[in-house]
Parts: C-alpha cells; sequence; structure tokens
C-alpha cells in the first residue's frame, strides 16, 4: 500500500536488451523506457537511482549487479547467479529469495520509504563491493586456490608448465 501511494512519485527507469510492447508505455507513463543504452547512458541510469531492480531469474552471473554497485547505488534482486555473494548477503541491497514479487515490492517500499540510497556510507559500500569482484581480486583469488591444492598436494602442477596466473598477467 505504502509503495501505491509513492507511486506517482517516482520517476522509474526500465532498462531492457529486448523490445517491450508499446502498451506498456501507455499503461505506466511515469515509466521511461531504455533500448540497449550505451554505457555512458547506462551508467548515467545506475547513477541516480535509489535502488536498482536486477529481476532476472536465471542469471550466469549478473553483471549488472557490479555495474550497479560500482555506481553506489544498492540492488534488489531475485536469487539468481551471484546475487547472493556479490550483495554481500542482503548489506549492499536485498536478495529477495523464491522469485517472489511480493517480496521484491515490500523491499522496495521498505528502502524508497527510508532512503537508504541517501546514505554516503551505503554509496561509499556499494563502491567497494563492486571493486572486489575485479579481474585482477578474480585472478588473485582464483590463484591461491590453486597455490592452496598444489601445496597440500591434491594436483602436482609444475611451474614449468603452469606459471603463475600473475606472470600471465604480465605477459
Amino acid at each position: 500500500q505504502q509503495l501505491k501511494s509513492l507511486i506517482t512519485a517516482l520517476e522509474v527507469d526500465v532498462v531492457s536488451t529486448h523490445e517491450l510492447p508499446e502498451a506498456y508505455a501507455k499503461d505506466f507513463p511515469w515509466v521511461k523506457f531504455h533500448l540497449r543504452p550505451t554505457k555512458e547512458k547506462l551508467r548515467q541510469l545506475y547513477s541516480k537511482q535509489s535502488a536498482w531492480i536486477f529481476s532476472s531469474r536465471e542469471e550466469g552471473f549478473g553483471l549488472p549487479l557490479l555495474e550497479s554497485l560500482a555506481c553506489g547505488t544498492p540492488v534488489f534482486a531475485f536469487e539468481a547467479g551471484a546475487a547472493k555473494d556479490v550483495l554481500n548477503h542482503n548489506l549492499l541491497g536485498k536478495v529477495i529469495p523464491n522469485h517472489s514479487v511480493e517480496r521484491m515490492v515490500d523491499a522496495l517500499a521498505e528502502q524508497l520509504l527510508g532512503s537508504l540510497r541517501n546514505s554516503i556510507d551505503v554509496t561509499h559500500a556499494c563502491r567497494e563491493q563492486a571493486l572486489r569482484w575485479s579481474w585482477a581480486h578474480s585472478f588473485k583469488a582464483f590463484e591461491a586456490v590453486l597455490q592452496d591444492i598444489r601445496d597440500k598436494n591434491k594436483l602436482l602442477l609444475s611451474p614449468k608448465v603452469y606459471p603463475s596466473a600473475t606472470s600471465l598477467m604480465r605477459a
């Protein structure tokens, strides 16, 4: 109910890679639809939001989660892909279990009413979390796992055959 009362004051942007029915624009005049925006436009859209809704139900990883966090915007996502890990177990947004639309609406109403986005600390925490998922960080973590396996003699890797990921990055 609270979200419905806010609906006329909301500024909603919908980003899609697929054409949406024209009826959407008529049925939801308060929504701006963006079809395949440029990277710069997407960055602008992420940055101005109070929350980013990631409604994918099947996702391999979910790069938009990191893009939103990198712009300082908390994410609300259905439980898919790396949402739980990326969102730091609900500290930087909310992971909605069971793809429940009702729970998503409740979480968004709480977000909008609480104005979490206005907190500089949350914006900073979102950006810091996105940086933890950089390629360099991921490579170091992967290399550490390989080192651990090698050290525990679970897998014998010859340094001559498998140079470290770090040396590969320098090449």
